[in-house]
C-alpha cells in the first residue's frame, strides 16, 4: 500500500516526552525527530507502517503554532482526530498495550455493525486517536462491483433481440417464443430459465443466485437476488437463457 499523502499534524507541550510516549504506547517510529538544546522540537515526524504523523511543540514560537490548540486550551475538545487503520490480528493487542502505558479510553473497543472492531483513546496530553481494523479502502474495493437495479436489468433484457416484456402475474416476463426471464422488483429479485448444466454452474458463482425453492428450481428456474450479484455474472446469465431459447426454436 501507497504511504499516506495526509499527514497530520499535533502540538504537545513537552514534545519530546510525547515522542516516546507514542512510540511506546501505539508502537510509531521516529522518521526524524528536530530538536533545540532546550527541549523544544521544532518539527518532527514518526511513522507507524504506512502511516505518518507531524509532532511539535505546541508554543514553539513558529508561525504555525500560533495557528493552533492545545486540547488543554480548549476544555480538551478536538476538531479533528486521527483515524489509523491496523490488521484485524493487530487491534486487541495494540488496545491492551494503549492502556498499559495509560491511554484513557474514550470508545472501549468494539465491534462494529458496518464491519471491523475500533477504539478511541487520548494519550497523555489529552488528544484524541481512534483506532480499527475497518479499511474504507478495501470496502470500496469489495463493493466495485457494480450490482443491477430493477431498471438495468429490464435494459439488459430488452436489449436482446425481439425480446419482449410482457405482465406475468406480479411479475414482468422477458420472452422470445418463450419466457426466458422474470423480475419481481418489489423483491429485486429475478428468475432465469436454464438447462440442468447451466443451472449448476452459475449456482456455483455467487451466494445470491440458487435454484429456485419449488418444482420450478427442478426445472431450471434460477433465482438471482440482484443486490448481491454483480452486473457482469446477470448478463452472462440473460444471454445463456436466451440463447437456449433460440436453441429449441431450431
Amino acid at each position: 500500500m501507497k504511504a499516506t499523502s495526509i499527514i497530520p499534524c499535533l502540538g504537545y507541550n513537552e514534545a519530546l516526552n510525547a515522542i516516546d510516549w507514542l512510540c511506546n504506547a501505539f508502537g510509531f517510529e521516529k522518521h526524524q525527530v528536530f530538536a533545540e538544546e532546550n527541549g523544544v522540537v521544532s518539527h518532527a515526524e514518526l511513522v507507524l507502517g504506512n502511516c505518518m504523523i507531524m509532532v511539535g511543540t505546541q508554543d514553539s514560537g513558529s508561525p504555525y503554532s500560533r495557528l493552533i490548540k492545545h486540547p488543554s486550551a480548549v476544555g480538551s475538545f478536538e476538531t479533528q482526530s486521527p483515524y489509523i487503520v491496523l490488521d484485524e490480528s493487530e487491534v486487541d493487542a495494540l488496545y491492551e498495550k494503549a492502556k498499559k502505558h495509560g491511554a484513557r479510553m474514550a470508545i472501549e473497543l468494539k465491534q462494529e455493525s458496518y464491519g471491523g472492531k475500533n477504539f478511541s483513546c487520548y494519550d497523555l496530553e489529552g488528544h484524541l486517536w481512534n483506532f480499527g481494523s475497518y479499511d474504507p479502502w478495501q470496502v470500496k474495493k469489495k463493493n466495485s462491483k457494480r450490482m443491477v437495479s430493477n431498471d438495468r436489468f429490464k435494459e439488459m433484457a430488452l436489449s436482446l433481440p425481439e425480446v419482449e416484456e410482457r405482465p406475468h402475474f406480479d411479475r414482468a416476463a422477458f420472452k422470445t417464443r418463450v419466457i426466458f426471464a422474470t423480475l419481481h422488483e418489489s423483491s429485486h429479485t429475478a428468475n432465469i430459465k436454464f438447462n440442468e448444466v447451466d443451472q449448476s454452474v452459475f449456482c456455483e458463482f455467487e451466494k445470491g443466485v440458487f435454484p429456485v425453492p419449488n418444482k420450478w428450481g427442478q426445472q431450471g428456474w434460477t433465482m438471482f437476488e440482484l443486490d448481491k450479484v454483480p452486473e457482469e455474472l446477470v448478463k452472462d446469465a440473460l444471454e445463456t437463457a436466451y440463447r437456449e431459447t433460440l436453441n429449441k426454436k431450431k
